[in-house]
């Protein structure tokens, strides 16, 4: 049979209750945080809870438990900034390789100062990321375009001869 109990203030039917109904219902308000305090809905009475002593094989992974907790929100940023950096370094440098060469960009990473590369590298990805973003073709066009029509006023119809002949030359 049940045992009843009187865990609060209250008076006239809610006075007496159930242990196992009360220790269900204070487990649901802890939530699974044992150090939450309960007080009872209606006269707002602090219930003060006593739990057996642990063993030390309890106390020792509920230690755990609550270091796991605590730390694993920064270990997974950790995580997930440091695999997106090792990414950004690595398509950096295969960049750098389909660029120069598979050869010549091992050698040039090679003899580049390490601090360097882990600067320099994820830096590649970002600014092409960037100049996606950017509409800066424009910009360049209408530039280029009105230094030709400032080289053109300037020296009339000897430029586009000029213009040709740089363009077909090679340097």
């Amino acid at each position: 049979m049940a045992s009843w109990v009187k865990p609060c203030r209250c008076r006239g039917s809610t006075k007496w209750v159930h242990q196992r109904c009360l220790q269900r219902w204070i487990d649901v308000k802890q939530n699974g945080d044992l150090t939450a305090s309960v007080e009872c809905h209606q006269c707002r009475t602090p219930y003060r809870i006593k739990y057996p002593p642990m063993n030390f094989l309890m106390r020792l992974l509920n230690s755990i438990d609550q270091s796991v907790s605590r730390f694993c929100p920064f270990l997974s940023g950790i995580i997930v900034f440091g695999s997106a950096y090792w990414s950004a370094v690595t398509y950096g440098a295969l960049i750098v390789m389909q660029i120069v060469g598979r050869r010549r960009g091992l050698s040039l990473i090679r003899r580049s100062d390490p601090w360097l590369l882990l600067l320099a590298l994820p830096g590649i990805p970002l600014s092409l990321i960037a100049c996606h973003m950017v509409q800066w073709e424009d910009r360049v066009t209408n530039f280029i375009a009105n230094l030709l029509l400032e080289v053109r006023r300037s020296f009339g119809d000897l430029s586009n001869a000029i213009l040709c002949f740089v363009l077909l030359v090679e340097t």
